[in-house]
């Protein structure tokens, strides 16, 4: 029986040292190896960054300067100012090609972290060749404005349907100009807080 007893005394002092003592240092020893890793990651990258201080400083460089003149957010430092600044701008492209803007109205939109979103819903009327180059204004605009959502309609095509109704019959295709209705919505961005 004492044999016995010196025997399971030995091997459950041997488990220990295995569990409490050897276990642990292999534990320590990979966790110690797996942060030198990443540490030697971040050493590379850091490196890599500042061999490249001149290249990056030269782009920060034109990325401010951009900011300065490129004028993308929306200005106004309150979303009714904001948005009458793109109402204004909106209504303005629409007259320069030559549409007549039938009703604005204020959408709510999600906003970004440090820019405020303020969104129009409008429609106006128009010839079709004409919504192309508001589009392409619009596209090119600074501040940065950006279509949610376009409907586009022709005039033509409703009288067809409207007659279609009366007279239960068909009609010929106006050759008149193609006049359209455009429904859309549009948003633009303010600062709101600092990066």
């Amino acid at each position: 029986m004492n044999r016995f007893a010196a025997v399971s005394l030995l091997v459950l002092l041997i488990l220990a040292v295995i569990f409490y003592g050897i276990v642990p240092l292999v534990q320590g020893y990979r966790d110690r190896a797996d942060e030198a890793a990443v540490l030697s990651k971040r050493l590379t990258v850091l490196r890599s960054l500042l061999a490249n201080e001149p290249v990056i400083d030269e782009e920060l460089q034109r990325l401010k300067s951009l900011n300065t003149n490129g004028d993308i957010f929306l200005k106004g430092n309150k979303t009714a100012i904001a948005s009458a600044n793109l109402r204004e701008f909106i209504s303005d492209a629409v007259k320069e090609s030559g549409g007549v803007l039938v009703s604005t109205q204020e959408y709510e939109i999600r906003s970004a972290d440090t820019a405020s979103a303020v969104g129009l819903r409008l429609q106006f009327t128009g010839e079709m060749d004409r919504l192309l180059s508001l589009l392409y204004k619009l596209e090119n605009a600074r501040p940065l404005i950006f279509i949610d959502k376009i409907t586009v309609t022709s005039s033509a095509a409703r009288r067809r349907a409207r007659s279609r109704t009366r007279r239960g019959g068909t009609t010929r295709a106006s050759t008149s100009r193609m006049s359209l209705t455009v429904r859309m919505d549009v948003f633009g961005y303010m600062v709101t807080g600092e990066a």
